[in-house]
């Protein structure tokens, strides 16, 4: 008989202004029902604005809410790459001529880091500092890489981004998925208050909690392992509230707990607290995706990972 298993994902999101004036932060994902899914898989995004209180929550919304109605209305014969870099080359150029018209709107821009998952696939597109990362059998693995100059003084100045310049550089990855995969994106105001170590730590202690609940014991605290290379390539051509998030009503039922022990919705809420009692002077938001249940083998991504 068919394996007729849908990929299954559980959700937690999290966003806080903490002492800014104003959340320039932006969390959506997007999880269609059916053949919808199958197709065009799930996807999460994060964004952090740049330019002014205003148009860098501006910059941040539009992107991540423009990519999560567009990429779903690409061609399925279209690969994720591809889908995403058309929607987000046209978010780019968006974003420039919004800059151009004003003074006032001048250098709007935002980070965006998003992450497919389809079939038993993950695609990561990213532009900026935000990160995404893996947390797989106890261990962290950092998925992107920061877009930032390398000088000190100026480790907090974007050298990518969407909207800073007409030629749209995308680091690219993917990967296999495997169940209790944990996909963890944040914006800087907790990667950099944190640091990779606590991040790992936090996320062991999460799924400890629930091992304990089911009798398991307490987990082993990961450590961090290297991140891949990412590739560059130039882009071709529902309702949000003041916290950041915006997840779509196809997002599903969140508040399960994912029977790998963990529950995203828990773990994005500590990320996002434990980097505001750090005395974290930034937004702090969180995406935290767990894969539940994995389709059958299928021909497309055994193509997809022959391409690797």
């Amino acid at each position: 008989m068919k394996d007729l298993t849908p990929l299954e994902i559980l959700l937690g999101h999290a966003s806080r202004t903490g002492p800014r004036p104003a959340n320039e932060d932006f969390v959506a994902a997007a999880m269609p029902e059916g053949d919808e899914r199958a197709a065009k898989g799930v996807l999460l995004a994060i964004a952090d604005g740049v330019g002014g209180h205003a148009h860098g929550r501006e910059a941040a919304e539009y992107s991540v809410r423009s990519l999560l109605a567009d990429y779903f209305s690409t061609a399925h014969t279209w690969s994720v790459q591809k889908s995403l870099d058309t929607v987000l080359g046209a978010a780019n150029r968006w974003l420039l001529a919004q800059s151009a018209r004003t003074a006032e709107t001048a250098g709007m821009a935002t980070t965006l880091t998003a992450l497919v998952l389809r079939g038993r696939r993950w695609h990561l597109a990213h532009v900026g500092d935000s990160r995404a990362y893996l947390w797989r059998d106890g261990a962290l693995l950092r998925l992107s890489e920061d877009h930032t100059w390398p000088h000190p003084e100026l480790s907090n100045v974007l050298r990518r981004a969407l909207g800073l310049e007409s030629r749209l550089l995308v680091d690219h990855d993917d990967g296999e998925l495997a169940l209790g995969d944990v996909f963890v994106l944040l914006t800087d105001g907790v990667w950099n208050t944190l640091g990779d170590e606590a991040i790992a730590a936090l996320l062991a202690r999460q799924a400890g909690q629930e091992k304990e609940r089911e009798g398991g014991g307490r987990a082993a605290v990961g450590v961090v392992t290297p991140k891949p290379v990412t590739r560059g390539t130039e882009a071709q051509g529902r309702a949000g509230r003041e916290n950041g998030v915006g997840v779509s009503e196809e997002a599903g039922a969140c508040a399960r707990v994912a029977e790998a022990g963990l529950d995203p919705q828990a773990a994005a809420d500590a990320l996002v607290e434990a980097a505001l009692r750090a005395g974290g002077n930034d937004n702090a938001s969180a995406l935290v995706a767990c894969v539940r249940a994995l389709p059958a083998d299928n021909l497309r991504d055994r193509l997809a990972a022959g391409r690797r």
